[in-house]
């Protein structure tokens, strides 16, 4: 992921609404800082291989052992231009 950026410092500190992304092999999981250190993400898959739902959770429970990072590729805006 070329335009991410690792998150240093305390989680409590990420910016309110980040996208964060961590390497799971050969895909990288996605999820949302959410404030306090809590990270909302999609939990299915990721630690088996049934389907679960979205949920909020620590952001070291989200890491699992591996480094985050802030995607900092995100379009400056959504939708079709009018």
């Amino acid at each position: 992921m070329a335009s991410a950026i690792p998150v240093r410092g305390p989680a409590s500190e990420l910016p309110l609404g980040a996208h964060l992304v961590t390497p799971r092999g050969l895909y990288f999981h996605h999820g949302i800082h959410v404030g306090c250190g809590r990270v909302v993400h999609y939990a299915g898959f990721c630690e088996t291989l049934r389907a679960r739902p979205v949920e909020e959770v620590a952001i070291e429970r989200f890491a699992a052992g591996r480094e985050v990072r802030i995607n900092q590729n995100v379009p400056s805006r959504c939708g079709r231009a009018a």
